[in-house]
């Protein structure tokens, strides 16, 4: 390693660096301490820890192989200390399952030991640039009433929460997976506001919305006369995202073709507009977001491999609310309702025990989207008394309270059979009232409709009106 033109490096950086190999912590110290960083070191991951909670570095620097405790099991320490830690892992050798586990452990960035040390200094300060971006939004994103069902003190939601902020600090994609309604989008928005693409766009789609010619279109861009009807030259999203994240809902409904050229994105960093003769670069972050089994969707031939791999490469599951304890639902009906007590500015503030009871044995199949229509249905009925009662609780939970948890998936059903009856029971249960089964299920009309396709179930709730 050279350190003769290090540049691009932030004056007075602290930088803690971890490796079990005396001689080479004492060679990079000097090198640092030479370009203006202040080093702290220990050659002991086991006291790595202390010394980070007790001096708080900018940065930490560590091996990726140690005796006693590796790399990835020190980062996970550091990052219950403080979440927004920023660490960069060196490797003696690299190679692509190394990469790929110490990016999903929560490394900014993974380098080879033999790496320029410009290289290093410039990784180092880029690293610590983006953590302390994370801290500053930290604080403004915890009290956002927008995210109430995502941060709370729910072991499990804790843990998801942590999990969105280590994947944060990182630039590889994230495929964020969970039921309709428990908070993907909610949970990408966070991811966005905790990286260092905070001040950038944040611009989403759903894939579920169009059809294959105007998404390419609405992703890509097009020129004038590309396709009928096409309009002038357009700017597509990830034109209009680059610099920050583009969030791609649904991505389990991208037609095959579209499929190759996300895919070709993704490995090249550049696309071409629709009717385009010229590559544009790209410098977007891609978040995907899924309601579906993708790993099955490969599996049937629905869904790209590569492509599934390549956008997988940070999962994080959003599990539904009945696996979150009623505890949690309950927590989380009080604090849904004192916020839309406080928007309408009058209101109840409560439930009776009696709609208490029932709410804490209903399913919610709907997961957090639906508790919101819950509690925005009954409270018009209720806006002169002090609580909501169980008589003001739509039917679709009165009715079915105590309806027991959906099978579970090991039981021999699959995750699309499961959601292809749900759907079908509310559309019946509802006489085929699209806007209402939508309602009911925490979803958008489009999304129902494309669900309705994807499931033949245009029919259904019609059947007994014939």
């Amino acid at each position: 390693m050279t350190h003769s033109d290090a540049a691009d490096t932030t004056p007075g950086l602290h930088v803690l660096v971890v490796d079990d190999n005396a001689t080479w912590v004492e060679t990079i110290t000097m090198a640092l301490t030479a370009n203006g960083f202040r080093v702290s070191s220990t050659t002991d991951p086991r006291t790595a820890v202390a010394v980070y909670a007790t001096q708080r570095p900018d940065v930490v620097l560590l091996d990726y192989q140690m005796p006693g405790i590796d790399g990835l099991e020190l980062l996970a320490e550091l990052r219950r200390v403080d979440p927004t830690a920023a660490a960069v892992m060196l490797s003696g050798h690299m190679d692509v399952a190394t990469t790929v586990r110490a990016m999903r452990g929560g490394a900014d960035d993974v380098l080879i030991k033999t790496v320029p040390f410009d290289q290093l200094t410039v990784t180092l300060a880029r690293a610590a640039a983006g953590s302390l971006l994370a801290r500053r939004h930290r604080g403004a994103i915890a009290s956002s009433p927008e995210l109430l069902g995502l941060l709370n003190d729910s072991p499990v939601m804790q843990h998801t929460f942590r999990k969105l902020e280590v994947v944060a600090q990182t630039s590889s994609p994230v495929l964020i997976t969970g039921e309709t309604g428990a908070g993907k989008g909610l949970a990408a928005s966070l991811v966005h506001q905790m990286s260092r693409r905070a001040d950038g766009p944040f611009v989403r789609i759903n894939c579920a919305s169009l059809g294959a010619t105007f998404l390419e279109s609405e992703l890509f861009g097009h020129e004038g006369g590309a396709f009928t009807d096409a309009t002038p030259q357009r700017r597509g999203l990830f034109e209009m995202a680059e610099g920050g994240t583009l969030l791609l809902d649904e991505v389990g409904e991208l037609a095959m073709e579209l499929q190759s050229k996300l895919l070709t994105v993704l490995d090249e960093g550049r696309f071409r507009r629709l009717g385009g003769a010229h590559d544009i670069a790209t410098n977007v972050r891609i978040v995907s977001a899924s309601n579906h089994d993708l790993e099955q969707a490969v599996r049937d031939g629905r869904f790209r491999s590569d492509l599934y791999f390549r956008l997988a490469v940070l999962p994080v599951h959003i599990p539904p609310l009945r696996e979150r304890g009623r505890d949690e639902i309950s927590s989380l009906l009080r604090r849904l309702l004192h916020a839309h007590q406080a928007r309408v500015g009058r209101g109840p503030t409560r439930f009776s025990p009696e709609a208490l009871a029932v709410l804490l044995a209903y399913n919610w199949p709907g997961n957090v989207r639906q508790v919101r229509n819950v509690i925005e249905h009954a409270f018009p009925s209720a806006i002169d008394a002090d609580q909501i009662d169980l008589a003001q609780l739509p039917s679709v939970v009165t009715t079915r309270g105590s309806t027991p948890p959906m099978p579970n998936p090991d039981g021999g059903r699959s995750l699309r059979d499961m959601e292809r009856s749900h759907v079908r029971r509310v559309l019946s249960e509802t006489g085929g009232n699209r806007t209402q089964a939508a309602r009911v299920l925490g979803i958008t009309r489009a999304t129902l409709y494309s669900k309705m396709r994807q499931f033949d179930l245009s029919d259904v709730g019609f059947e007994d009106q014939r």
